[in-house]
């Protein structure tokens, strides 16, 4: 199935105007759309009850804030081009609080990550973008920090908790690519690992954890999913997981989903970046 859903109006800054944004969502996989006037994302697409569709959405405007306005007449349903003329309903709520959050982004620096695309660009070249892309999304203001480990056959703490943005972005261009995949050590490494780094980095226990983990390859053991599940929810953390260019792996299936996070398949650096940007706005 191929559906196109429109958000026909957004209002701006400068008043309210007429602007098509159209999604496509291709075999129902979730994507993204990006303006320079307005964000509008939608994740976690339920068929299950076909006809019946559920989404969640995010749609922002220029400035950052939700629409307080959005009904059904503003959306329509397109499937191949043709208006479905559905019947849509529209359930909005409006976080009133943005917490502080503790982030640990975990990047998989293997060899595989330097893969070079018929466009002469390495993936390393696009999960710089994506981390990107989710650093300037995140809203550091209310004392959100975000640290980033690496890893191959061992894990490496890159940056520890900070609300810089170029002191995060400065250790990944730093950081050396290449060497095996492994899933284990940036959870449960006893020095490098994102529990450890909770635990000692960023002690503050009423902050939520999250953990957005990327890799792009299979890891050369089987994983200990029950150990890394079991000190997740020992130390109460939310896991993201995300797969490029290859199928979901189902021990990060398995993490995400005990952990209380999401897991998502990419493939390509558009994707990789728009689910960077979603998952920043999801965990605010």
């Amino acid at each position: 199935m191929i559906a196109v859903w429109k958000l026909k109006k957004c209002i701006t800054n400068k008043g309210l105007k007429m602007k098509n944004v159209v999604f496509l969502l291709l075999f129902l996989f979730s994507l993204k759309l990006f303006s320079q006037e307005a964000t509008f994302s939608i994740s976690e697409v339920d068929a299950s009850k076909f006809p019946l569709i559920r989404c969640t959405f995010i749609a922002l405007d220029a400035t950052g804030q939700s629409y307080k306005d959005l009904k059904p007449s503003d959306f329509d349903v397109f499937e191949r081009g043709k208006n479905m003329n559905s019947t849509v309903q529209v359930e909005c709520k409006d976080t009133l609080v943005e917490p502080a959050v503790s982030i640990i982004l975990v990047v998989d620096q293997s060899t595989s990550m330097l893969l070079v695309n018929e466009a002469g660009e390495r993936r390393w070249d696009w999960v710089k973008l994506g981390v990107e892309a989710f650093v300037n999304t995140i809203n550091f203001k209310t004392g959100t920090k975000v640290a980033l480990i690496s890893f191959g056959n061992f894990a490496y703490i890159r940056c520890n908790f900070t609300d810089n943005k170029k002191e995060l972005l400065d250790s990944l261009n730093n950081t050396w690519v290449g060497g095996g995949t492994k899933y284990e050590p940036p959870f449960l490494d006893r020095d490098n690992g994102a529990i450890n780094l909770f635990l000692n980095g960023s002690p503050d226990p009423t902050k939520r954890r999250i953990i957005v983990f990327l890799t792009d390859g299979e890891p050369n053991d089987p994983p200990k999913t029950d150990s890394i599940v079991k000190e997740l929810q020992r130390v109460n953390a939310q896991v993201y997981a995300i797969t490029l260019a290859m199928p979901m792996h189902p021990a990060l299936e398995e993490i995400s989903s005990k952990t209380g996070g999401k897991a998502y398949k990419v493939e390509t650096k558009d994707e990789l970046e728009n689910i960077y940007r979603f998952i920043a706005l999801d965990i605010q």
